[in-house]
């Protein structure tokens, strides 16, 4: 019944961008945001993750960044595949990864960014 009370206080439907982190329960206010919660558990917050800006970096980077990725991920020798003379090369195939690699890339692709063909990933 409590919980029933708490998510009752703390879903505000009419401020959905609100982003302050308190609910009541029984007249007291209880404080459910990230940090307090870290708190209470005694969890260490860990360095920020550094997918996004890598992600960004590439993606607003030359050919070197992008060869510098597939000398990273793929078996010596591996080629991109096929793409427009005009644009720098986007997708790489599965099959020329370290395998590694190519099990991260294929849970990538089968779980986390479900695509029809998990033979070749894209960068993008």
């Amino acid at each position: 019944m409590w919980v029933r009370e708490f998510l009752a206080n703390a879903y505000l439907p009419e401020k959905p961008l609100f982003h302050e982190y308190f609910s009541v329960v029984r007249g007291i206010r209880v404080d459910y945001s990230a940090a307090h919660i870290n708190t209470l558990l005694g969890c260490n917050v860990g360095a920020a993750c550094e997918l996004i800006p890598e992600r960004e970096r590439i993606d607003n980077s030359d050919i070197e960044a992008r060869e510098e990725l597939r000398n990273i991920v793929c078996r010596p020798g591996a080629r991109w595949l096929p793409h427009s003379p005009a644009s720098l090369p986007r997708r790489l195939s599965l099959t020329s990864f370290k395998p590694v690699h190519r099990a991260w890339g294929e849970f990538w692709l089968k779980n986390v960014r479900v695509v029809g063909n998990s033979l070749e990933i894209q960068i993008d």
